[in-house]
């Protein structure tokens, strides 16, 4: 239990601070994968975490708009480098030295000309796509969102852009993200993004007016959220399509749902949202060794039932939490430039 100090009350909403903190446990799940990835346990968890990078989003677009009354550029800019750049910068450095000595497949798929590529192009192709580590597609895709910041800020204040919003939606939805090789086409997840961080942003604006009508409308809502849960549990026609439909509903849901239970969620959630971009900048890694461990012990290196998907899951968060706070303890305040928080 915890209750938001009258200072901050104005400012903080602690049941969007709650929701990054669900948005990052999900984000984490969709990368422990299985050996038999067709399995009907497997299919059911894909439904609820496929995609989750939504709610990171749509939490990105809601906070930017909330906190535009007091936008400045060079402020705005200068802490998203030391936040999100610098740490991205420099932690990515063990993960582009293991590529330079083991490319993935999915980059020469992409660019089959790659091992001619000199050191330097290879390097900047892996700063620029975030293809060197799963996750990191997303801190190039974000950059963007972070460098068009004036431009948001302005459309923002005319409400114009509002009522394209149905519009984009459709776009990204079909200017989807299908598999691995799409995900470091930044542009594209740029695209595809930009609906959801547009919605963010237009649920801030409009938070008090949409909570008014979610608590009349909020069980048919419910009920399409779950709907669209159900339905992609199963092999269907546009099932990338309809995962993005799902979480844009359920975007709605989560946030209605930790509203009303504003100040009684756990402390945990308080707490993984605080160290949410040190999570999301080291789980990968802890992923990988531990499949290097399966390996040596179990002859496999992913999960091959739900007991050991789940145990896998909540070893993956501990060990990621231990070390974010041995480098917050170590570091202090400079763990910010290495791991985002």
């Amino acid at each position: 239990m915890r209750t938001p100090s009258i200072e901050k009350k104005a400012l903080f909403l602690s049941y969007i601070h709650d929701f990054r903190g669900i948005a990052i446990l999900l984000i984490v799940s969709s990368h422990i994968l299985m050996e038999d990835m067709d399995n009907t346990f497997y299919r059911i968890m894909s439904a609820i975490f496929l995609n989750s990078t939504i709610f990171f989003v749509f939490v990105s677009g809601f906070l930017f708009q909330h906190l535009a009354f007091k936008y400045d550029v060079k402020t705005y800019w200068r802490r998203k480098i030391k936040g999100i750049v610098i740490p991205y910068i420099l932690i990515s450095i063990p993960a582009i030295l293991l590529r330079l000595k083991d490319t993935p497949a999915y980059i020469i798929e992409n660019h089959p000309e790659y091992a001619s590529w000199g050191i330097f192009h290879k390097v900047a192709y892996m700063y620029l796509t975030g293809s060197h580590l799963l996750p990191f597609w997303f801190i190039p895709m974000i950059i963007l969102f972070f460098a068009i910041s004036p431009l948001l800020v302005y459309l923002d204040k005319t409400k114009w852009i509002y009522w394209l919003l149905p519009v984009f939606m459709i776009i990204s939805a079909f200017y989807s993200r299908d598999d691995i090789t799409q995900i470091n086409d930044t542009f594209r997840m740029f695209v595809h993004f930009f609906s959801v961080y547009l919605l963010g942003m237009f649920y801030s604006r409009y938070k008090d007016e949409i909570a008014d009508l979610m608590d009349k409308i909020w069980p048919l809502v419910y009920l399409v959220g779950g709907a669209l849960l159900v339905i992609t549990c199963f092999e269907i026609p546009y099932v990338t399509e309809v995962i993005f439909f799902q979480k844009i509903v359920l975007c709605f849901v989560c946030v209605h749902l930790l509203k009303r239970y504003e100040g009684k969620m756990p402390q945990f959630l308080d707490f993984l949202a605080k160290i949410s971009f040190g999570i999301y900048f080291v789980h990968y890694y802890v992923i990988i060794v531990l499949r290097k461990i399966f390996v040596m012990f179990f002859t496999y290196e992913k999960p091959t039932n739900p007991i050991m998907w789940f145990l896998n899951y909540i070893l993956v968060v501990i060990l990621t939490i231990i070390i974010i706070q041995i480098i917050r303890y170590i570091a202090k305040d400079k763990s910010k430039y290495l791991i985002g928080c």
